[in-house]
Parts: structure tokens; sequence; C-alpha cells
């Protein structure tokens, strides 16, 4: 199966979404054909290869040495993969595109519960899928671990997991364009410092326990999508979002109120 990224990219050449940042398509694309019980570890000789998806995959890794040697990878796709992959997740500092959605058992990825430190060792990620995966980390540690690509990280999706931490400060990553962290456990209300991320086109904070007021948000020349319903925000939110008549898309007015 494809990824979004993929799908997107054959579809039109351009990202669906309005802050969809464009991603290069690459001419090395390697997809695990089914039928094969074991992935051949000759393939870590392909030193040139920048894409590699194994979601969906039932393949079996007799070992995972011959990854480390990938070194021009960008892009990889462990969605849903039984293959326990974490450690060598990490030793491809290239990335550029990561996904691992949907790898919630602690034998395959092995994401249950927390991330794993060595994620620190990411500095030009820009897209990081991490949905539905029962992690329970706390925000702030986990943003602590991606400091090495806050120059450069520009989609951080962390829907459907289990985080119940308060909201994090996310002002030192300059370049981060969508933002999802809907249906969580986060508690807590949203700082005023959330208004300088100014290269925000999407926020989704929906199905949360954030409380408090929604702070003032016009100042995000770029906001385009917003999503809060399903929150415990107070009343007077309406009053916050007057000024946002240019948002497209505007989730939770009346159910979070």
């Amino acid at each position: 199966m494809a990824s979004d990224w993929r799908h997107q990219l054959v579809r039109d050449g351009m990202p669906h979404r309005t802050g969809t940042p464009r991603v290069p398509w690459y001419p090395t694309l390697f997809s695990i054909a089914l039928g094969v019980s074991d992935i051949p570890p000759h393939l870590g000789n392909l030193s040139n290869l920048q894409t590699l998806d194994l979601s969906l995959s039932s393949l079996k890794l007799r070992n995972t040495e011959w990854l480390y040697k990938l070194s021009s990878l960008e892009y990889l796709d462990l969605s849903e993969s039984t293959n326990p992959l974490g450690n060598v997740i990490a030793g491809l500092p290239s990335l550029i595109v990561l996904q691992l959605k949907s790898c919630r058992l602690q034998t395959t990825i092995g994401l249950e519960g927390g991330i794993p430190p060595s994620f620190g060792n990411f500095s030009n990620l820009r897209l990081l899928y991490l949905q539905w995966n029962s992690l329970k980390e706390d925000l702030h540690n986990f943003f602590n671990l991606l400091t090495p690509s806050e120059k450069s990280i520009q989609v951080i999706k962390l829907s459907l997991n289990k985080f119940s931490s308060l909201v994090p400060d996310f002002t030192k990553f300059t370049s981060l364009r969508e933002l999802y962290l809907d249906r969580n456990e986060i508690q807590g209300f949203i700082s005023e410092k959330f208004k300088h991320i100014l290269n925000l086109v999407i926020i989704d904070l929906a199905h949360n326990e954030i409380t408090g007021l929604l702070p003032d948000l016009s100042a995000l020349p770029s906001l385009m999508d917003l999503y809060f319903e399903y929150n415990r925000l107070e009343r007077t939110l309406a009053e916050r979002i007057m000024s946002l008549f240019e948002i497209q898309s505007l989730g939770g007015l009346i159910k979070s109120l």
C-alpha cells in the first residue's frame, strides 16, 4: 500500500492539504513485494536508496545491520510493521520523512509507552507521523528529544495516542506548519507563547481535556485550519476567534463551549 505522502505526489504533484510542505519526489523507490517471507540483507548494498516502504508488511528481518548502510535514506515508512526496528530508525540521521503509524505493540517497533531517547539523533526531520501508537510520553520530554530538528520539522502528527501531560511550549519549532494533537488526554491551558509559531497553518487540538481560553491567534498570518472541539475551553472563547475570519476550517465553536 502506498503511503499518504506518495498518494499526494502521484495524484497531482502537490500535497492535498493546504499547509503540507512540498516534499521532493525521489526517483529511487523501493517497496517490498508480497509473497516474500524474508527481507534479504544484501539490500544494504543499495547505498543510494532514498525511499523505503515496509508499511503493512509481515516480512521478517533476520538481522537489521544492513539498514545502517542505507546512508542516503530520506523517507522511511514502517506503519503497521511487525519488525523490531526502533533502534535502527535512530541510526538513520538523514531521514526527512518518518512514518510510524499504528505500531502499537511493544514487540514490534517498541514505541508503546514512550519514545526511545535515540530519536534525538534526527537533525533533518521534516515530517513525523506517530499517530495511533498508545504513546504515554510526557509531551515536554518528547519535544525536547526533537530539539535537533527544531529548525527543520514542519509536520508533527501525534493523534490517537495517550499523551496526558500539559500542553508544552512549541515556540522553538520555528518551521512547524502542521501540529496534530487530537484525541489524546492533554490537560491544562494553552500558553500565550503558542501564537509566536508564525508558520502554523493547521492546529488540531480536538478531543482532549484542555481548559481555559484559547490564546489570541490573530497574530498567526498563515493559520487556515483550527480544530479544538470536545475540550473544556471557557465560554468566552467566541470572543477570541472573532478576528480569525480568514480561517478556512474552524472546528469546535459550539461543541467546546
